[in-house]
């Protein structure tokens, strides 16, 4: 599971369709019942409000702006509310 996290953050900054398809993965991962259980997903929204507040001005960082905010959105819509 590491693995595979690690894979859909790194597709996150990129420039082509894997960033939307990563995001889409991600938030499909996240909804699954067993990652839920582990409390990975308040982890991962912890560090993506981390990065996003340290990003610089460097014009390649806001393809990884749309990125996380892309996974965000995508989970959001899946998950479960409470």
């Amino acid at each position: 599971m590491n693995v595979m996290l690690e894979i859909g953050k790194f597709y996150l900054k990129s420039l082509t369709k894997m960033r939307e398809a990563s995001a889409l993965f991600l938030s499909k991962l996240f909804t699954r019942p067993d990652i839920q259980k582990r409390g990975v997903l308040s982890q991962y929204v912890n560090d993506v409000v981390k990065k996003l507040k340290a990003i610089g001005h460097n014009p390649m960082d806001n393809f990884l702006v749309c990125g996380l905010y892309e996974s965000l959105t995508n989970i959001f819509k899946r998950v479960q509310r409470s």
